[in-house]
């Protein structure tokens, strides 16, 4: 079962060496078992900012199991250098110092995290800035005299400002989301207060 098991394992001695090692612990490590086995300190292949962290877990656990966490993520460098992201299940051998220690490798996941994390960062700092630029345009539409609308790509409304809802007696609930062609005259203004707001705008 050791060796056939698909997560990279290992028994630690409580100096640290690698007592044995499985096939999926080479693959992941770059290693051979005879390199491993009596040669290879389990510290030889953590990685650097993680290794005080374990260290710590490795003594506590021989004195107390239950006082450090048996499933943790950690880094392991394999031979190459390379490093990969990993969850690991380490506990005590009943009756021993010795440990058992699972490797599950989940680098891929990972890198799809960071991915999707720097996407969400993007998309927030983006709708961020719409969102200034929406106020601005707010600040600029609600405090000038023109009619200002916007509708969207089937005709309706989806911006009034407050002047045409003046000049239309309506609210902005009786206008957005609709159509033009819902009412009489644009928006419901009288034509004579639209024919008066057009030669004033010829005038100025």
């Amino acid at each position: 079962l050791f060796d056939f098991t698909l997560a990279a394992t290992c028994i630690i001695g409580s100096d640290t060496r690698l007592l044995k090692v499985n096939p999926s612990w080479e693959k992941l490590c770059g290693y051979s078992r005879k390199e491993a086995e009596g040669g290879l300190r389990w510290t030889d292949f953590i990685y650097k900012d993680d290794l005080e962290r374990l260290k710590q877990y490795h003594v506590a656990r021989r004195k107390d199991p239950h006082a450090v966490p048996t499933t943790y993520e950690c880094r392991v460098v394999d031979r190459g250098g390379s490093t990969h992201d990993c969850i690991a299940y380490v506990d005590v051998i009943p009756e021993t110092k010795n440990s058992i220690a699972s490797l599950l490798d989940i680098t891929a996941q990972k890198k799809v995290e960071r991915m999707l994390r720097e996407q969400l960062d993007e998309l927030t700092r983006t709708q961020e800035v719409l969102r200034r630029s929406e106020e601005k345009f707010r600040t600029f539409t609600e405090h000038v005299p023109d009619l200002t609308t916007i509708t969207d790509e089937e005709g309706r409304y989806t911006y009034v400002s407050p002047s045409v809802l003046r000049l239309s007696g309506k609210t902005a609930d009786q206008v957005l989301g609709r159509c033009a062609i819902d009412f009489e005259s644009p928006l419901g203004i009288d034509q004579k207060e639209l024919e008066r707001l057009a030669a004033g705008a010829e005038t100025a």
